[in-house]
């Protein structure tokens, strides 16, 4: 039989369900067909918690955010939501978290909730959404660029240098197997110009597909 752990990133979300009060989840039902995914996920929040005033900011982000995880397990899995319900309300009642493990004994009431939660559309939506930017095998997270000097000394190593170097170190960091990584690749000024040239071209490239988009009538899905 199937058995799930609960992942540390759902915690906060499956208590902050497990704890609303019942006319704050019809509120928040209610709301979520109305959810537009073509706006950022912070957007999303600040919506939501203008129409919802009972659940806080926080909650909502987290609720969300496990909802929309919670339906991508759903996908890999490839099973039902009256299937995966029950797996995660019997692993919330096995965990060593008291608040987590006294939601899960609740489990008729619990899944119930969860099962209206997660077939609201605009959760498949976001999920999706969220897929098509994390579906690969790396996945950017940041960049930094470190610019030092390099001294070019000649034979005499304790004269002052002969002349120096400007070497900058393009560090990016990348999601992949999830597990954080970093690679590093040093770059004259020259290359820098090629980067932001590359950049620059590709911010331009999007505007265009945006135009298309929109003389389609076709959502932009903006994704963090």
């Amino acid at each position: 039989m199937l058995t799930l752990q609960v992942p540390e990133q759902f915690v906060v979300g499956l208590i902050a369900i497990g704890s609303l009060k019942d006319t704050a989840l019809l509120e928040l039902i209610r709301e979520l067909p109305h959810i537009s995914v073509a706006i950022e996920p912070d957007e999303i929040v600040r919506l939501l918690s203008s129409k919802v005033k009972s659940i806080s900011k926080k909650d909502l982000r987290e609720v969300l955010k496990t909802l929309i995880g919670i339906t991508q397990v759903k996908k890999q899995l490839d099973i039902a939501t009256s299937e995966i319900v029950p797996l995660i309300c019997n692993a919330m009642s096995r965990s060593t978290n008291e608040n987590l493990k006294h939601a899960g004994e609740k489990c008729e009431n619990f899944s119930d909730r969860l099962v209206q939660l997660l077939n609201a559309d605009s959760i498949e939506l976001l999920a999706k959404a969220a897929g098509i930017v994390t579906d690969y095998d790396c996945v950017f997270l940041r960049a930094d660029i470190l610019s030092d000097v390099r001294a070019i000394f000649g034979p005499d190593t304790e004269s002052l240098p002969k002349s120096a170097a400007i070497i900058h170190t393009l560090s990016v960091a990348y999601r992949q197997n999830g597990e954080s990584k970093n690679f590093y690749v040093a770059m004259s000024s020259k290359d820098l110009e090629t980067l932001i040239n590359t950049l620059n071209r590709a911010v331009s490239k999007e505007k265009g597909l945006k135009k298309v988009l929109d003389a389609a009538n076709v959502p932009f899905l903006k994704t963090e």
